[in-house]
Order: structure tokens, then sequence, then C-alpha cells
């Protein structure tokens, strides 16, 4: 009796295998990314906040039913909010992972819904990175892979190893750089 293995054999009709499914291939990002996903969940969250509160101060008092809606909706929001920063980017973490190979890059996440996105060399037309302000302050990056179909993003590299897969996906899909 054979045991399952975790990654599945190859493509019986080309004998290829995925840049994910290589032994030892799969990368996972820095933890420091978690911390940075949570930074960026409050800042998101300050707004709807923001507004739900000022609305429940500013409403007129012969309307006092709209500031009781706007403060319930408000102290759902945070309660939410705080569930979500705590539990979420943790996990996001744990199930994002990236493959690149001569070939491909090989991208994989989610929970509930899996999916795998995997982008030949071939296909891809154009690179961009992006660093925000929380990002710079993690020494994180985001690379952006685009082909005509769509893009693919891999946020929260670290800023070398952002750098070294952009060098060689330009490399491998003749992508160069016009400036």
């Amino acid at each position: 009796m054979t045991r399952p293995t975790s990654t599945p054999p190859p493509d019986p009709g080309t004998g290829h295998r995925l840049a994910g499914d290589r032994p030892g291939a799969r990368r996972r990002l820095p933890d420091r990314v978690v911390p940075c996903w949570r930074w960026a969940l409050v800042a998101a969250l300050i707004p709807p906040v923001g507004l739900l509160v000022a609305v429940a101060v500013l409403v007129p008092d012969d309307l006092t039913w709209i500031a009781a809606v706007a403060w319930s909706l408000a102290g759902l929001l945070v309660a939410l909010g705080a569930v979500a920063v705590v539990v979420v980017p943790p996990v996001r973490h744990a199930v994002f992972w990236y493959a690149l190979s001569d070939d491909e890059l090989d991208v994989g996440h989610g929970v509930l819904f899996r999916r795998r996105t995997v982008v030949p060399m071939a296909r891809v037309q154009n690179l961009r990175t992006a660093r925000g302000p929380l990002a710079r302050w993690y020494r994180l990056t985001t690379v952006r892979v685009g082909t005509a179909a769509g893009a693919v993003v891999v946020n929260g590299l670290e800023l070398d190893e952002a750098d070294r897969i952009c060098a060689l996906i330009s490399r491998l899909a003749n992508v160069h750089d016009d400036l």
C-alpha cells in the first residue's frame, strides 16, 4: 500500500509538474507580513467607523433612533473588525505560497475556496512593484505580474526577494525596463 503524497504526480500526458508541485519549491512570505496586514485592516476600519460615529454625534435630537442605529453599527463594525484583525492575517499568511520556475510563476491561497494561479513566463507582459507607507515600515514589497488575462499579485515579499523575482521574470519572460 502506498502512502498519499502532498505533491501530485506529473501530468501523464506531458510529464510536466507545475512549479508549486516540485518538492521544496513552495515559498512562504516573511512572518512580519502579519502585523503589516493587521495595521492595514485597522486603517481600513477607521473611515467607516469614524463616519458612523460622526452621524451618531451630529444627528438632531428629534432623530435619536438614527443615532442609536449609528452607534450600534459602529460597535458591531469595531467588534467584527477586531476579530478580523486578530484572525485573518495569520490565516492568510499560513495558506499563501508561491513558487517560481524557469517556465512559470505558481501562486496559491485561500481557506474555504482554494485558488491557484499559474502564469507561464511566455504570457507575462509587465511587472510592477509597489511599497506603501506600511510596507516600507515593515520592509516589504508587492510584486504585480501582468498578463493579457489579468494580474497575479504577491503581496508582502521582502525587498531583496522581490528584486530577485522581478529580475528572474524579466529575464525569462523577456520583459525589459523601458527606463
